[in-house]
């Protein structure tokens, strides 16, 4: 087969940028690269945080970070240091600017403005159709475009609208973020705002709903206004900036080849963690593996498969969510009341120690986890069976 290219992207949001970030490196030199996208990346239509104490993959590209965070609720608000961890927020149009200038620089990628259509295997790579600009073959492909997850189990989805204020009075303190706050209604679902100040008059303050679906863009907004006024008696506020955006919750198994040369990157490989919606810094990890196993190897593999205790423990959280939505913000914050903050991003980023999970849980209501599991895997109480859980067409 004549090969038009080496490397293919199928979509370039974020993880497909993030990995051709780094094969612009030199050891890549000579590599004929394309990606293929409807649009440029050029907007600020993301926003991007995590927890590091590691280097930081783009430090330059910091927008703010704290080294202090907070989770409140009726009766409690947790206040923890964060050192040597920082909190960190990256806006899109930031990293998007920073990573084409790298692109452009190397001069081995070329663009494609189209949409995907077709992706079929051949025997000595793949090839990808397009809409109206033909089709084009490559040794390997890497395609970030949403698939249908397989299996059956429980599927959910994070929705937020996120407001970036600013304040007519000094209500924020730009040294904390504030992770969760579950002063708002839960109405039988988990509903908190998310909060991170730049300074003492401007943030981004966001509604988040974990629920099976979304809700009127309404919804959002009353939570908004109403805590803005009397949560946080603001005086009154002008919206700047306004994002909305979805993220799938779910205990079902993305594929992590859609082919013998076409590699799932991104979302579309399961990377967003199910219980948390956090995807950019696994999305790096990713990346990283991906590049070494091509200058090693020249055959692009992923990371390892998550543990199986971490998947049982997001099942059993996410059936809580499910079917006991209203209790989860209880759960929650005798998480952050009972433990430091640096050992929970250690259990969510999936490096804590068997020990340190189960010193972390056994301090935790046992109730609802017991019935969790009594739900989940016991073949007489689980409300799992094959075609009653929907999961929506764009997944």
């Amino acid at each position: 087969m004549r090969q038009d290219y080496d490397y293919l992207f199928a979509g370039g949001g974020c993880a497909a940028l993030s990995l051709a970030w780094r094969l612009a490196d030199p050891a890549f030199d000579g590599s004929r690269i394309v990606i293929i996208d409807p649009l440029p990346k050029t907007s600020d239509d993301r926003t991007w945080c995590y927890w590091t104490r590691d280097a930081d993959p783009y430090p330059g590209l910091r927008h703010h970070s704290w080294d202090t965070a907070a989770v409140s609720g009726p009766g409690q608000h947790i206040r923890q240091p964060l050192s040597p961890w920082r909190y960190v927020h990256l806006r899109s149009a930031d990293f998007y600017r920073h990573i084409q200038q790298q692109l452009d620089a190397s001069n081995h990628f070329t663009y494609v403005r189209d949409y995907v259509t077709q992706t079929e295997d051949l025997p000595e790579g793949v090839r990808v159709h397009t809409r109206s600009s033909g089709s084009f073959m490559a040794r390997w492909g890497f395609s970030s475009l949403p698939v249908r997850p397989a299996g059956t189990g429980i599927h959910l989805c994070q929705h937020f609208m996120g407001w970036r204020v600013r304040t007519w009075q000094p209500v924020f303190d730009p040294g904390c973020a504030t992770l969760m706050d579950f002063h708002t209604p839960q109405q039988g679902q988990v509903r908190f705002m998310y909060v991170l100040p730049f300074s003492q008059t401007e943030a981004l303050v966001e509604c988040t709903i974990f629920s099976p679906a979304s809700l009127p863009r309404s919804t959002y907004a009353h939570a908004l206004d109403a805590y803005l006024r009397d949560r946080l008696r603001c005086g009154g506020y002008e919206v700047q900036e306004t994002e909305w955006g979805e993220i799938p919750m779910t205990t079902y198994t993305y594929p992590q080849w859609q082919g013998p040369h076409m590699l799932s990157i991104g979302t579309a490989a399961g990377r967003t963690k199910p219980t948390t919606g956090y995807t950019f810094m696994p999305i790096q990890q990713e990346a990283d593996a991906i590049a070494a196993s091509l200058r090693q190897t020249g055959i692009p593999v992923p990371p390892p498969a998550r543990e199986a205790r971490f998947v049982f423990y997001d099942r059993l959280l996410l059936w809580l969510i499910r079917e006991r939505g209203g209790d989860v913000h209880r759960i929650l914050l005798d998480l952050f009341a009972r433990n430091r903050m640096g050992d929970i991003f250690r259990f969510l980023d999936e490096k804590s120690s068997l020990g340190s999970d189960a010193w972390m849980l056994a301090r935790l209501p046992w109730g609802p986890f017991m019935q969790a599991l009594y739900a989940c895997y016991m073949p007489q109480g689980t409300p799992y069976h094959p075609g009653t859980v929907h999961v929506p067409d764009h997944l």
